[in-house]
């Protein structure tokens, strides 16, 4: 019982290792935004590069995720589970009403700008959530009823029986 519960530890955290969906929010004195983004492992310095970036920022839809270096040199990778989350080229993205952003680390402190006024940036927060795949919340349903007819069956005497 104990091998099979360390077995479905590791596993799941293998599992939750391999996830590349963030809910992502930044929150500014004069700027905010939350949203989803996806991301794939680069494989250097814990870097994730973003993929699709989806939300709102000031309450504007946000439809796309610039390019990199468009937008003071983003380059538009996470450092999950790291600090700084972000580094100081940024990820960038448009809303929609054509307004670029770049959301940046910079000076000790996350923050916003928009091409026009980039060095001003709004100082900030940034988070960034993992979202477990739903594969994951169906192998721990699955390893719980294994478990739930695991102590049944011990309970109800039927071990011996259904081993003979």
């Amino acid at each position: 019982m104990k091998t099979f519960l360390s077995l479905l530890l590791v596993f799941l955290a293998t599992v939750s290792l391999h996830a590349e969906s963030y809910d992502w929010t930044y929150s500014g004195s004069l700027n905010s935004g939350s949203g989803t983004l996806d991301a794939t492992a680069t494989g250097t310095n814990g870097a994730y590069l973003v993929s699709d970036l989806a939300g709102e920022f000031n309450s504007l839809s946000i439809v796309s995720l610039a390019p990199p270096d468009t937008i003071a040199g983003n380059d538009n990778l996470v450092f999950p589970g790291q600090v700084p989350l972000i580094d100081f080229d940024g990820l960038a993205f448009t809303t929609s009403l054509g307004q670029s952003w770049n959301l940046f680390y910079s000076a000790g402190t996350y923050q916003s700008a928009d091409p026009n006024n980039v060095n001003a940036g709004d100082l900030g927060t940034f988070t960034l959530t993992l979202v477990p795949e739903p594969s994951a919340f169906a192998l721990v349903a699955l390893a719980v009823f294994a478990l739930l007819i695991t102590r049944v069956v011990r309970k109800a005497g039927l071990k011996k029986h259904l081993l003979t």
